[in-house]
């Protein structure tokens, strides 16, 4: 199985074009601001609605996004 071609423009394309309501942090949000140090993943944090949640779950289905999670009770990462 291959690993999928990184393509941050398209996971901001398809996140905006669902009407998604997110801050972009991390690695991509440095770069974009003049970080010399390139990155591989893109982190956004989403506007906690409801509504907004939707918009988000149908964009990462679209994507098939895989989502990771802490978990802060047993302080491991869970794949969702």
């Amino acid at each position: 199985m291959s690993t999928p071609e990184f393509a941050p423009d398209e996971i901001l394309r398809v996140l905006e074009q669902h009407g998604v309501r997110f801050v972009l942090i991390g690695g991509l949000a440095a770069y974009l601001q003049g970080s010399p140090i390139p990155t591989e993943d893109v982190d956004v944090v989403p506007e906690g609605s409801r509504d907004n949640y939707a918009r988000l779950s149908a964009a990462l289905t679209e994507l098939d996004a895989k989502v990771r999670a802490y978990d802060s009770f047993s302080s491991r990462m869970m794949k969702m």
